[in-house]
């Protein structure tokens, strides 16, 4: 994990238990890092107030033409979860990444 993915990490952290505990209010934060080599995939933070299953997660994520190489989970406390993912545009035909993270 970069210096990089560890501070989208955090402020995610930050803004996700500002809204933890509202009244059936759920909350998420993505950020998306650039693949640093044409052969690596780019990554993705996904932070959520609550476990989400990747059989969940695998279909929202290719709906926007992404493809998922890898994904590591880490519960951090009080309800929170951070996914991090290896993610590829599907088809040269797919949006962009940032344009799919914005989406979600």
């Amino acid at each position: 994990m970069s210096g990089h993915e560890a501070v989208a990490d955090v402020l995610a952290l930050e803004a996700v238990s500002a809204g933890h505990g509202d009244a059936g209010a759920a909350s998420a934060r993505v950020w998306l890092s650039a693949a640093t080599r044409p052969d690596e995939p780019a990554r993705m933070g996904i932070v959520v107030d609550g476990p989400v299953d990747l059989s969940t997660l695998l279909p929202a994520l290719e709906s926007l033409g992404l493809w998922v190489t890898e994904d590591a989970r880490w519960h951090a406390g009080e309800g929170l979860t951070i996914h991090h993912l290896g993610v590829r545009a599907r088809e040269a035909s797919a949006p962009a990444l940032a344009e799919a993270a914005d989406r979600l």
